[in-house]
């Protein structure tokens, strides 16, 4: 007589590539509204809560950011059209803190903790900060740049062909003919630009780049890979906690052929059992790693329209 089994394990996720013998025990041929966890076990995708009911303003949210202070008070800023705006967590109210951006830009934001202010660009206008009460521009003609990070007391900003930076400890003296460059010879141009794992990672349409050297005697962007981002809104920092401590250990991306996870060394392709998927480049994906759950959270459309799906890895 059968005996019903009990499966138990779903922690393989959806392998969505048709091939039954390519099916692992913990595999699932679809999984949706769902996701597993490390234990094996399925979730329902859980409930959401509103922010705010009404539309900051006509314009379609171009930017989102959590900011810090020291003291532990939390901040939620937000672009859209030509302006910044400053959540209230209680109200879920939006007030505008700076106006005058070009509208349509996507922005990248990064945090100074040691100063307690966070910076701001949008490859339109000049990198900006706010410590929480007031919106300045930087000193010391800061760049144009498409994206911000601060790596090891400087901060480098991400331009198509190469980074630029500041002093030592400071953010008003940015050095005029001083280029890191990262220009290749197949026409990439710079889509990331992040910290983890203790090195500085640039990521281009045709590369990965690594900064190397000593800001005493010069420092040297290397190409370590030919696998490329197409999305810039797709890359984000992967932490864990180690001794009670989140340490960044790499960056997550969306290349031409799937997501894919690198340390500044190595890089690994994450997404192999979603490769249907891939049929087109989703340049507009935006997608975002999710510490709590250790899961990286990526949205596209298929067809190349507005996002209207989203994977967890």
């Amino acid at each position: 007589m059968l005996q019903p089994e009990v499966i138990k394990d779903f922690s393989g996720g959806a392998n969505l590539r048709g091939q039954p013998l390519a099916m692992a025990d913990n595999d699932l041929l679809a999984c949706e509204n769902m996701y597993p966890v490390a234990a094996g076990y399925l979730i329902g995708r859980g409930g959401q809560t509103e922010y705010n009911s009404t539309q900051i303003d006509s314009n379609p949210i171009k930017g989102l950011y959590r900011f810090y202070k020291q003291n532990g008070l939390g901040i939620t800023l937000a672009t859209s059209g030509t302006q910044v705006w400053r959540g209230n967590d209680t109200t879920g109210v939006f007030s505008s803190i700076d106006t005058g951006y070009t509208s349509g830009q996507r922005f990248s934001f990064t945090t100074w903790t040691a100063k307690d202010k966070v910076y701001w660009t949008n490859n339109a206008q000049v990198i900006k900060s706010y410590d929480g009460t007031t919106v300045a521009t930087l000193g010391g003609s800061p760049p144009v740049s498409k994206q911000i990070e601060m790596y090891q007391e400087r901060l480098y900003a991400l331009l198509d062909n190469g980074v630029r930076f500041t002093d030592l400890a400071v953010d008003n003296v940015w050095q005029g003919t001083a280029l890191l460059n990262i220009s290749d010879n197949r026409g990439g141009v710079g889509k990331f630009l992040k910290a983890a794992n203790r090195v500085l990672i640039a990521g281009k349409t045709t590369g990965l780049w690594r900064l190397e050297g000593s800001p005493l005697l010069g420092n040297v962007f290397i190409e370590y890979s030919k696998v490329g981002c197409i999305a810039p809104e797709t890359a984000d920092i992967v932490t864990i906690v180690s001794n009670g401590q989140v340490v960044p250990v790499g960056v997550a991306f969306l290349s031409t052929d799937g997501v894919y996870i690198t340390d500044g060394y190595e890089v690994r392709l994450i997404s192999e059992k979603i490769d249907p998927l891939f049929s087109g480049f989703f340049r507009g994906a935006v997608g975002k790693y999710y510490p709590k759950r250790r899961q990286y959270w990526l949205t596209f459309d298929p067809s190349g329209g507005a996002n209207s799906q989203t994977w967890i890895a």
